[in-house]
């Protein structure tokens, strides 16, 4: 039970298409990669952004969706990253909005989990990967 970083296939097209999934700032079809748990029914897709500034910049954040069990969890983030003095680089994701179905609103400390393991997964597309993430969410809606 794990995320793993996938590329993007054909076949993944019904899977993607079933779940009516928004990209906020495009309007290409099809993600390049995505993140699945299939044993979970989880999986997250980066929709771009530039959530690299810092949120006081007022540029847009970065979009994701987290889909689980069939219900879609959008994201908007900011990234960042701290050095330890162990010379560890540790990402940091900034989930300024949060909109949760309230079908999973008894589940909401369940989804967080299963979202910074999706983050980590995504690490893997880094010629360094961090081995943890640390998300932070501050706004939650429920929708």
């Amino acid at each position: 039970m794990a995320f793993e970083l996938r590329k993007f296939a054909e076949a993944d097209q019904p899977k993607y298409d079933s779940l009516h999934l928004k990209n906020p700032l495009h309007t290409f079809r099809y993600p390049a990669d995505w993140v699945v748990d299939a044993e979970r029914d989880a999986l997250m897709v980066d929709f771009g952004g530039r959530g690299y500034l810092p949120p006081e910049r007022a540029e847009p954040p970065y979009f994701y969706a987290f889909a689980w069990h069939g219900q879609i969890v959008e994201l908007e983030a900011y990234y960042s990253s701290k050095t330890l003095a162990t010379g560890e680089f540790v990402p940091l994701h900034q989930i300024t909005c949060t909109k949760v179905p309230k079908a999973l609103e008894n589940k909401i400390e369940s989804m967080k989990t299963l979202v910074a393991e999706a983050f980590v997964a995504f690490e893997h597309r880094s010629k360094y990967p961090a081995k943890t993430v640390t998300v932070e969410f501050s706004k939650i809606l429920y929708v």
